[in-house]
C-alpha cells in the first residue's frame, strides 16, 4: 500500500514538473521619458507591453517597477546593454522588456529593450510626434517579432504522378 502511495505521487510530481520547467519569470519596466516628452506617453506604452506579457504562456510576471529605479540600484554605468542583464540577475528574471521615449526634431523615438535567454537585444522606430497614437500598435508589432513564434509555409509542387519528397531523410 505504501510503495502505491508512493508511486502516485512520484507518478504526480512527474507529470506537474514539466509545466513547471516551461514557465519563465519576466518583468516589465517602466519606460523613460527623455526630451520633454509626457510622462504620460511612457506610461501608455508601459502598460501597453504588460498587457502583451500578461497574454504569454507560462510566464510569471513580476509586479510593476521602473526602470530608472532599478538602474540606480544595479547598475554602475548607463550602457543599457550592460546594465539590463544586471538588472535581469538581480531581479532574477529570465525575461525582462522596458524602453525609452525621446523626443528628437519633432519625432519620437521608441527603444525597447528585450533580455530574453540571457541574451540582449533592442528594437527601435521613430513616429511624428503627431502621430504618437500609432506607438500602441509599433509596440505590439515589436513585441511580436520578438516573443512570438515565426512560421513559414513551404509547398512543393511536382508536375510528377505519386512523387515522393524527402527532407532530412
Amino acid at each position: 500500500m505504501m510503495l502505491q502511495k508512493v508511486s502516485v505521487f512520484l507518478m504526480t510530481l512527474l507529470l506537474a514538473f514539466p509545466a513547471f520547467a516551461n514557465t519563465k519569470k519576466a518583468a516589465i519596466l517602466g519606460f523613460e521619458v527623455e526630451g520633454g516628452v509626457d510622462p504620460q506617453l511612457g506610461k501608455n506604452a508601459t502598460a501597453t507591453l504588460a498587457g502583451l506579457a500578461k497574454n504569454q504562456p507560462n510566464w510569471k510576471l513580476l509586479p510593476p517597477s521602473e526602470f530608472e529605479e532599478n538602474k540606480l540600484m544595479y547598475c554602475d554605468e548607463d550602457d543599457v546593454s550592460k546594465c539590463i542583464p544586471k538588472i535581469a540577475a538581480n531581479l532574477q528574471v529570465d525575461i525582462l522588456v522596458t524602453g525609452r521615449i525621446a523626443k528628437e526634431s519633432g519625432q519620437l523615438k521608441v527603444t525597447l529593450f528585450f533580455y530574453n535567454n540571457k541574451a540582449y537585444q533592442f528594437s527601435s522606430f521613430s513616429v511624428p510626434a503627431s502621430k504618437k497614437a500609432e506607438i500602441p500598435k509599433l509596440l505590439t508589432e515589436a513585441w511580436n517579432n520578438q516573443f512570438q513564434a515565426k512560421v513559414a509555409k513551404l509547398e512543393i509542387v511536382c508536375p510528377e504522378a505519386d512523387a515522393k519528397v524527402f527532407i532530412d531523410s
